[in-house]
């Protein structure tokens, strides 16, 4: 396989960890009588995944779940992949990201496949959430 022609087409590679990190939020999903989303993170090359939960859709609340569960874990990544949601276009996302050296990039809204790994995966977390009834966790789909 040629590498250059995939670079040229588009195609994103990540050959170590760290370098490409796709992120999107999942929700809403009641628990215990409140409302809550999901910001996820994966890592493109070993599929690490870190998933948090906030209440408040805002650039600073994904920036403060970004920074404690990855960032401070798992290192500055060299790229960020998102939708073009609010809370990962918004200044207090970008700007904090920016000013570690992160690059930032938004999947099209025409093709949302372009971040395809992080959308199978809520595919998955959607089936385990639903099923998931342990020490009076309830997730219901709101």
């Amino acid at each position: 396989m040629n590498v250059t022609n995939l670079i040229g087409k588009g195609v994103l590679l990540s050959t170590d960890f760290n370098v490409l990190v796709s992120i999107d939020s999942i929700g809403p999903f009641a628990y215990k009588k409140k409302v809550y989303n999901l910001i996820t993170m994966i890592d493109n090359l070993t599929k690490w995944v870190e998933v948090g939960m906030y209440e408040e859709a805002t650039a600073l609340s994904a920036w403060n779940i970004v920074y404690s569960m990855w960032i401070c874990r798992l290192g500055v990544p060299h790229k960020v992949l998102t939708d073009n949601g609010a809370m990962f276009t918004g200044r207090d996302f970008c700007d904090k990201l920016e000013s570690l050296g992160v690059r930032t990039d938004n999947a099209s809204p025409q093709y949302p496949q372009g971040n395809s790994m992080i959308e199978a995966f809520h595919h998955y977390l959607k089936g385990v959430l639903s099923r998931s009834v342990v020490n009076n966790w309830s997730f219901e789909e709101v």
